[in-house]
């Protein structure tokens, strides 16, 4: 009988420390989860702190206040290329193309589409010139061969600056290319009319294009006139 009672008493001590064991276990890996989430929670918050703000955490209003901090031209068409969301913030900030067009090139039309284009003013010096006399067209055709030599170059040298981004300026839609067949598709869905903000901002990056396409033109006119030895 004592036998039995040593053997339950030592069962029962047994099955005492299992189970002090399992408890003491389960707080050991409670304690090893928290320190692992306090970890977590340390490396975010550095990670955070190195890397700081962000460009593109910052509202729409912020970024468009700094691009238009930019009076350079180049640099803002330099910025449009880094993503599309400041691509777009750029082409449809009308405010900052149209002070752009004021300051710098004495703009002072209220409405873009009653502003004088270059080739406007060109068109018109070409359509009076049937009414000149013979020495007029002689004179015209002596001198055309330098001028279309100069003009020709000065295309050439001011798509730079129209090269030099993904923008997209308003352009004639007269001329297209050739057709080719197309396998019948779903009908697409009709196209977003551009909003009269984006619009304002396409006409007056229109004129600045072409003003600064007319100083160029200017510039190496008379670059080629002092060339030639035209009096300064």
């Amino acid at each position: 009988m004592d036998e039995v009672l040593r053997s339950r008493n030592l069962m029962a001590e047994i099955l005492a420390r299992a189970e002090s064991i399992k408890q003491h276990m389960a707080q050991v890996n409670q304690s090893i989860n928290n320190m692992k989430i306090m970890e977590d929670a340390a490396k975010a918050a550095q990670a955070e702190q190195e890397t700081g703000l962000r460009l593109m955490d910052l509202p729409d209003g912020c970024l468009i206040a700094l691009t238009a901090q930019l009076r350079d031209v180049r640099s803002t068409l330099a910025l449009a290329q880094t993503c599309k969301r400041v691509r777009q913030l750029i082409e449809e900030d009308s405010n900052s193309w149209e002070e752009r067009c004021r300051t710098e090139w004495c703009i002072t039309e209220e409405n873009p589409s009653d502003v004088p284009r270059l080739v406007q003013v060109l068109e018109a010096s070409e359509g009076q010139g049937g009414d000149d006399d013979d020495d007029s067209r002689e004179r015209s055709s002596r001198a055309s061969t330098g001028s279309m030599r100069i003009i020709q170059g000065v295309r050439a040298s001011t798509s730079v600056l129209r090269k030099s981004t993904s923008i997209s300026l308003p352009r004639s839609s007269s001329s297209k290319g050739p057709t080719s067949p197309t396998t019948p598709s779903k009908p697409a869905l009709p196209p977003v009319p551009p909003s009269p903000m984006a619009t304002n901002a396409a006409l007056w990056r229109a004129i600045y294009r072409d003003r600064y396409q007319g100083w160029a033109l200017s510039m190496d006119m008379l670059t080629w006139l002092r060339d030639h030895g035209a009096p300064s």
